[in-house]
């Protein structure tokens, strides 16, 4: 009886977690951008500098939770700093009348195997493409994502980058100051889930 009774109890518990689990918003469907915050910090001969951008489209396709696709766009001159003319100079150096947006476009993402958890970060690295000044390179973005309790998403990244690997010539002021090559591009990326 006392055997019976442990059967139970272990079955029991067993039921809930499954219904638990069943409570658990899943990472597969379509996500679509809702808060984006971008900052690109630099050096130069004079001082630090960096600019930001809180405006950008994007989507994120997890249909298929095993090949997650996606892309990042923004205005190359939503980008800016609270100085006029280090923004016309770093629009001058990106060519924006040229190349007026900035893409990634992720074609996959390597992630933990088993569910996505609500408040549990997870370590993704996003392969992809990122488009700008009419020069693209290959990139693999360490992203920390989180499922949010609301069941919005959160992708956050942090990457260094080099102006000339884009073909793009650090701008100078006056022939004196002249700004460093590399770059840190932080990303904050808030993403509802799309309507089916």
């Amino acid at each position: 009886m006392h055997l019976i009774k442990l059967i139970l109890v272990a079955l029991l518990g067993l039921g809930s977690l499954a219904s638990s689990s069943a409570d658990v918003p899943a990472l597969e469907g379509r996500w679509a951008s809702a808060e984006f915050r971008a900052t690109v910090a630099g050096t130069s001969t004079l001082h630090d500098w960096s600019v930001e951008s809180t405006s950008a489209v994007g989507e994120i396709d997890s249909t298929n939770p095993a090949a997650i696709r996606g892309y990042l766009q923004l205005a190359a001159n939503s980008l800016a700093n609270e100085s006029s003319g280090l923004n016309s100079r770093m629009y001058a150096a990106l060519k924006t009348e040229a190349y007026p947006q900035i893409k990634f476009e992720a074609t996959g993402v390597d992630r933990p195997a088993g569910p996505v958890e609500p408040g549990v970060a997870q370590t993704w690295s996003v392969r992809g493409r990122l488009i700008l000044s009419g020069g693209n390179r290959e990139l693999t973005l360490v992203t920390r994502a989180t499922l949010q309790p609301d069941g919005r998403l959160l992708l956050e990244t942090e990457t260094p980058l080099k102006m000339t690997d884009f073909g793009i010539k650090p701008p100078t002021f006056m022939g004196m100051v002249r700004t460093g090559d590399a770059v840190t591009v932080k990303i904050r990326w808030l993403l509802n889930r799309s309507a089916p």
